[in-house]
């Protein structure tokens, strides 16, 4: 796993961010907040952050916090933007996830279990966290909402982050193939019966795992 250093700054201070530095700019707020497109056109690659309550679905993170989103502001982001992922409505859009301090991480979790959530990255505000300390908790981040960015500290006019390269780089692209549904009588009931079937691949969480179809049932199982 590697390692990207992100400052984040509001459109006010994006000047303090050097060019060739990876950016984190907001794509809502106010005009000293929300960034423009000039800002954008001097860190191409920069981190899309949706400031308000989830009006902008192609973002890449929502800013969960006091006068910004709510945790079910969240949850609603998070659906919306998965749907704007896969169907590319930005190009370069990484997998939706939410930024909150370490403080709410308890309550925004309990939120996307309620709403059936998993696999939700978070980037989590801990000021004063050693950056050695937040790289390893950021190589071993698992479960359903694993830390990919930890913001350690402010530096004034902007904030500084340690992020996980590899969720920077695993962006939406146009002419991504979508899976279909394998034949047999579930997906056309004139096509044969299978006596049984399995699936498998990689999950979002980079695990195997496999779908056992059962026709009695009409159900798949997960087998691992």
């Amino acid at each position: 796993m590697s390692i990207t250093i992100v400052l984040d700054a509001t459109h006010r201070n994006v000047g303090a961010i050097p060019k060739g530095t990876m950016a984190a700019l907001y794509t809502t707020g106010s005009p000293d907040i929300k960034a423009t497109p000039q800002d954008f056109a001097n860190h191409p690659n920069a981190i899309h952050i949706c400031q308000d309550h989830g009006s902008d679905p192609t973002a890449d993170i929502i800013d969960m916090e006091n006068g910004a989103a709510t945790p079910q502001d969240a949850v609603n982001f998070i659906n919306n933007a998965r749907h704007s992922f896969w169907n590319v409505n930005r190009a370069g859009q990484r997998w939706p996830g939410i930024y909150l301090s370490r403080s709410r991480v308890t309550e925004q979790a309990n939120a996307l279990v309620a709403a059936k959530l998993t696999q939700v990255p978070l980037w989590v505000a801990q000021w004063g966290e050693p950056q050695m300390s937040a790289v390893a908790e950021i190589a071993h981040a698992n479960g359903p909402f694993p830390i990919i960015a930890l913001q350690i500290r402010n530096q004034g006019v902007d904030d500084f982050s340690v992020f996980s390269t590899e969720w920077i780089n695993a962006v939406s692209k146009k002419g991504i193939v979508k899976a279909t549904i394998p034949p047999g009588q579930w997906k056309n009931p004139n096509e044969w019966t299978w006596r049984s079937a399995i699936v498998s691949g990689i999950g979002l969480d980079n695990k195997q795992h496999a779908f056992q179809f059962a026709p009695g049932t009409g159900q798949w199982t997960k087998n691992g």
